[in-house]
């Protein structure tokens, strides 16, 4: 790439960057957190990172059809292991994204011996997987008018919602529903939207373009992998869709919000309060 610096007014190149980013990912398609859901999320991260910063990057998953529990997933990490040192060609920078879990667990193991930033995700919110709050019943629906009346006694605390849900969001979650559907064959049920996961896969990957963007331009080492990830600590990160605040431990933290039913709607609205639990000024 060819970059201009008018105070000085000369040109220099700046060589493109290659990085690898390897995902260690459930492939079965059954599975909430697998490929077919949040793939197309960390490949439109990987071109972010492309046409953003025109970094080479290259997105490498890594796992098998197989693995169905969080445990396989653990005992199959070595698989990260066999393509870093046999697969990967040593050319550039590598990032690995592992599910939380496993990175949970491979540290009670004393396998922790790496800075990270990780995003927590809310599994309850996936409706598909954990149920519906509802106060309809189609098995008995003689007794749902008296169901919301009892709901609204209820308080509902969650991650709050995006304040401003632009056309631009609309036309990007159509895209993501659209290559799960092209690329894996999976079809968002109607009404259902793809969901954080695959949110948090793409800013995951915008997070990590600033990072190294910043480390590129300072004239940082760029192999220094722990510098690298203290400079998203206790910082936030003004993205295309959203603010990402990550704390000093390297936890991104959301807000929640408190909301209540609304007889009229027969809708949890709000929000009556919320809870602003870590944003920096």
């Amino acid at each position: 790439m060819i970059s201009h610096i008018p105070a000085k007014s000369v040109w220099r190149v700046v060589p493109v960057l290659n990085i690898t980013i390897i995902t260690y990912i459930y492939l079965h398609p059954d599975i909430l957190p697998g490929l077919p859901y949040t793939g197309p999320g960390f490949e439109l991260g990987a071109q972010h990172l492309r046409e953003r910063y025109n970094f080479n990057a290259t997105l490498i998953y890594v796992g098998d059809e197989n693995i169905r529990s969080i445990a396989d997933l653990v005992a199959d990490v070595y698989r990260v292991a066999e393509f870093y040192y046999g697969e990967w060609d040593r050319n550039g920078l590598v990032a690995l994204i592992l599910p939380g879990r496993v990175l949970g667990l491979l540290t009670v193991a004393e396998m922790d011996a790496i800075m990270v930033v990780y995003f927590v995700l809310e599994p309850f919110e996936q409706k598909r997987q954990y149920g519906y709050v509802n106060y309809r019943d189609p098995l008995d629906p003689a007794n749902d008018e008296d169901a919301a009346e009892a709901f609204r006694s209820l308080l509902k605390i969650g991650q709050c919602a995006p304040r401003n849900i632009s056309k631009d969001l609309d036309k990007f979650l159509a895209i993501l529903s659209r290559m799960s559907a092209d690329e894996y064959g999976f079809h968002y049920p109607t009404g259902e939207k793809p969901h954080e996961m695959v949110m948090a896969a793409y800013a995951g990957m915008e997070v990590y373009g600033k990072i190294v963007s910043e480390a590129l331009h300072d004239g940082s080492d760029l192999f220094d992998s722990q510098a690298l990830v203290r400079r998203a600590f206790n910082r936030t990160f003004h993205l295309r869709f959203s603010e990402v605040f990550v704390d000093e431990y390297g936890e991104r933290r959301n807000n929640y919000c408190v909301s209540d039913f609304n007889i009229t709607s027969k809708a949890f609205e709000g929000p009556l309060l919320e809870y602003l639990l870590a944003w920096d000024a």
